[in-house]
């Protein structure tokens, strides 16, 4: 594996919290997250949960690299999706489908792609 994918709902922010944390510092792939949550919310919840983990956790940024020891979580009203065998976040606000921004189908296509 060269990745970890996560989804979670509005509700999820607890459990995700539980789950991140629970993770040792030597994880050997990154983490990329998707959360249904407003937009404002993500970059918050990016920066308490750095604080809390082992791990780096950041809100995605264009062109962030996806490197082991670092959690990726979408930013809030785009999509996340991961790029080029480097594994770089890509983030688009076009209206695609799903509606959802982000959307867990959007990302896990593309770790999918990412991993052939």
């Amino acid at each position: 594996s060269r990745l970890v994918v996560v989804a979670a709902s509005t509700a999820g922010p607890q459990a995700l919290t539980r789950l991140l944390t629970a993770l040792t510092g030597d994880l050997p792939v990154p983490v990329a997250v998707v959360l249904h949550i407003p937009i404002g919310f993500s970059e918050p919840l990016a920066r308490r949960l750095d604080q809390e983990c082992a791990l780096r956790v950041f809100e995605a940024e264009e062109g962030l690299e996806l490197v082991a020891g670092r959690i990726v979580i979408a930013r809030a009203g785009a999509h996340l999706t991961v790029v080029g065998p480097e594994l770089r976040a890509h983030l688009d606000v076009l209206p695609l489908e799903p509606s959802h921004r982000p959307s867990v189908d959007v990302l896990f296509k593309s770790a999918a792609a990412s991993s052939r």
